[in-house]
């Protein structure tokens, strides 16, 4: 009678579990000739987990668990996917769910880009902790392409800057004084990249991501008044804003 029960409720939490997890197929082609390929690929999720699947060297077909509304990263290893399918959303699903994918990757290649995210505030070099996954997807990333550069670059784009001055402290004659320097708009966009650099740096080093295999670069825009248009005629309209942190592959050698 125990065997019974206990049968009856394994079976239940069977169809339980399983009624919250989907099942992605996919396939990994070249972009080159159209070839299936095998490679390791990687899937990070935004809940946390982090999973590995190799592809079929025959017909480049993998499959892998999924969890409903989940955002998985996807790296795979001596390649990059193309055509903006570096990540697999999955959608949210109260059933077993199947779903097919098809990817297509080339060779890592300097210049690739890699992802765009705002990790700061307007004006502010505070990292934001809602881009912990981005951190998780770099780190996997650098561990799984070894010999690879990446280049941060780190913009002033969402931020609005006004000239002005500045107290700080110099050294004069051996002692430290007081004295108000001149900001321009230029200066104060590189002063808070370079905080936010600083920033980020500290962030790496708690992902374990080593500075040797990072590159910073700045890129200091300032934001120009927008335009008023003649009467009559509407007014200029801005471009839109833009990622404060793009990263990008600078350098690949052990491939």
């Amino acid at each position: 009678m125990k065997y019974v029960f206990f049968s009856i409720v394994f079976v239940l939490l069977s169809n339980i579990l399983n009624a919250q997890q989907g099942l992605l197929t996919g396939k990994l082609i070249d972009d080159a000739n159209g070839k299936p390929i095998f490679a390791k690929i990687t899937f990070i999720g935004s809940d946390g987990s982090t999973n590995k699947v190799n592809s079929n060297s025959n017909s480049g077909e993998f499959q892998i668990i999924v969890k409903p509304k989940v955002e998985y990263h996807i790296i795979v290893e001596k390649f990059f996917l193309v055509d903006d399918a570096k990540t697999f959303e999955s959608p949210n699903f109260s059933s077993y769910t199947e779903f097919s994918k098809e990817y297509r990757v080339r060779k890592l290649e300097q210049g690739l880009s890699l992802i765009d995210f705002n990790a700061f505030s307007p004006n502010n070099s505070k990292y934001n902790k809602h881009n912990d996954d981005h951190f998780k997807f770099i780190a996997e990333f650098l561990k799984q392409q070894l010999g690879t550069v990446i280049e941060i670059t780190i913009s002033s784009s969402d931020s609005k800057f006004k000239a002005g001055t500045k107290t700080i402290e110099q050294e004069v004659k051996g002692k430290k004084k007081k004295v108000k320097v001149k900001m321009s708009e230029s200066d104060l966009a590189s002063e808070l990249i370079k905080e936010r650099i600083e920033s980020f740096k500290v962030v790496m080093k708690e992902f374990k991501i080593a500075e040797r295999n990072v590159i910073f670069k700045e890129d200091i825009v300032i934001k120009k008044p927008t335009a008023k248009g003649k009467k009559g005629n509407p007014a200029h309209t801005p471009m839109p804003l833009q990622f404060d942190t793009s990263i990008k592959i600078a350098k690949v050698s052990s491939l």
